[in-house]
């Protein structure tokens, strides 16, 4: 895992996670014996990639539930009718619906296995079209800056691998920020920038890399930096922030999800049923409770490949560690 460190008295830490792309991400299943069975079989197997990246050989799942239109809706509507299958996307046609992620913001290796409307259905013609290779994210609109007459260099450390290991060769750097906001977006293809003409205030300042064969990766944690100070002159330099990612497993790319319950005497939470699985280096939330020397903290229900649909809308820990 690669994470930027960022100077001029900033601390960003960031990964290129697995691609991620505009384009919905599509159920898959990594387990080659599931051919024909339900969504359950794939269990901890299913994943999510972008269309492009979906081979001829791919298990997709499907829904041959006829009453179910493509569109925004649960899964659970075809898996527990038992009506969900995996099939080779091959084997399909434009018409039959596959399962898709809706929640763009997604990494497409991530289970989207949750509510409010951010998996459904699409017809396999729409979730396919003819793009050949993965899309990359193109940089929104910039807005310009408050101008004013500071500056602020950022330097970082190059990003050389995916998350999970896999090489990847970086086109170009993101760097958004503003002051309360990221509506300034600024690129460069070097690990630094010199960012001028800055007004007095307080900035914020996070960076994506992008890889021209994977796409996006997922935008390093956001720092402030204020500048222009009315009492010095020059720029404050806040200490750096602490944060916690969540802990390497040996060689494994994922970490055990646990739900945190209270125990029968119903005061500190404890760990509970396992619910899934998360990346190495995501970024995780509040200690819940510690367990000998590991610190379980809070991490998103978003970014969880889950093993059940039922599990979502828990408190979800994982062993973390501070970076």
């Amino acid at each position: 895992m690669y994470r930027f460190a960022v100077v001029a008295g900033l601390l960003v830490c960031a990964c290129l996670f697995a691609p991620s792309a505009r384009a919905n991400g599509v159920a898959t299943c990594t387990s080659g014996n599931v051919e024909g069975l339900g969504m359950f079989y794939c269990s901890s197997a299913w994943a999510w990639a972008v269309p492009a990246q979906v081979s001829s050989s791919t298990l997709v799942l499907t829904c041959i539930q006829s009453g179910v239109t493509a569109g925004v809706q649960n899964m659970a509507t075809c898996a527990y009718a038992g009506k969900s299958r995996w099939v080779k996307r091959s084997a399909l046609t434009g018409t039959e619906l596959v399962g898709y992620c809706a929640q763009d913001q997604m990494t497409p290796w991530e289970a989207c296995d949750a509510p409010n409307g951010k998996e459904g259905w699409l017809r396999a013609s729409d979730a396919f079209g003819t793009t050949t290779s993965p899309p990359v994210s193109e940089p929104p609109a910039s807005t310009p800056p408050p101008s004013g007459t500071y500056s602020v260099t950022l330097n970082w450390s190059a990003v050389t691998q995916t998350v999970t290991g896999t090489g990847t060769t970086i086109s170009t750097y993101r760097i958004e920020y503003g002051i309360g906001n990221f509506n300034t977006i600024a690129n460069t293809a070097s690990t630094s920038i010199t960012l001028t003409n800055l007004a007095a205030g307080t900035w914020q300042f996070r960076i994506t890399a992008i890889s021209s064969s994977d796409g996006a990766g997922t935008p390093s944690q956001a720092v402030t930096q204020t500048i222009g100070s009315t009492s010095g002159g020059g720029t404050t330099t806040p200490p750096p922030t602490t944060s916690w990612m969540v802990a390497r497993n040996g060689t494994a790319s994922t970490r055990t999800v646990y739900e945190a319950v209270l125990p029968s005497a119903g005061t500190t939470m404890v760990r509970g049923n396992t619910e899934g699985s998360i990346a190495v280096g995501r970024t995780c939330g509040n200690e819940v409770f510690k367990q000998g020397t590991d610190s379980y903290r809070e991490v998103t229900e978003g970014e969880v490949t889950l093993a059940s649909p039922s599990y979502t809308g828990r408190k979800h820990v994982a062993v973390c560690t501070q970076q």
